[in-house]
């Protein structure tokens, strides 16, 4: 899976498919922490919130992820959205969360490659 992480400045509303808002950064930094066991996941976004399902690299585990949308600050998501995330890459930007952060996803409508960009 390609996936493509950006860290840039938010886009304006009616130019993103999806917007989450998370105040609460520390919890979801801690989430992500979890799924370590994974080199690639897909992230699969729609109205009701996040849903991934994995086996581990080893093969010996199913990883079962759901997050409502209710569980964010901020939740938009106009329709659904698969996202192939390199977990290893994902995890690198994790790190540099701190608890007081507020963090910001969100994907740009008119965009070649699906790119979940990444504002802290």
């Amino acid at each position: 899976m390609n996936m493509l992480l950006s860290t840039v400045s938010a886009p304006e509303n009616n130019d993103i498919i999806l917007n989450i808002q998370i105040a609460r950064s520390q919890a979801f930094k801690t989430l992500m922490e979890n799924l370590k066991v994974l080199t690639e996941a897909l992230f699969i976004f729609d109205k009701n919130g996040l849903h991934t399902s994995a086996v581990d690299s080893l093969g010996i585990a199913i990883i079962s992820l759901q997050v409502s949308a209710e569980s964010f600050e901020h939740y938009y998501c106009e329709r659904k959205i698969k996202v192939g995330i390199d977990m290893r890459e994902f995890l690198q930007i994790m790190k540099t969360i701190r608890a007081q952060d507020n963090l910001q996803l969100y994907i740009r409508k008119n965009e070649e490659f699906r790119q979940l960009n990444i504002v802290m």
